[in-house]
């Protein structure tokens, strides 16, 4: 028994990955939307010279 797989199955995975790829995209959206929506009230979080977050209070 070998590990091949039919063109409608091939087919099938195909569509179900550009559904989760779309899915992902729209969701990375969402958060990006509103990441920039938080940082009209609060301005971007200040970072240690590491590229680390501070804590918001020492922000």
């Amino acid at each position: 028994m070998f590990g091949f797989i039919t063109r409608a199955e091939h087919e099938r995975v195909l569509r179900q990955l550009a559904d989760t790829d779309d899915a992902h995209r729209k969701l990375f959206e969402a958060n990006r939307k509103l990441v920039l929506q938080l940082h009209r009230f609060t301005g971007p979080r200040k970072r240690d010279g590491k590229g680390r977050y501070l804590p918001e209070m020492q922000a």
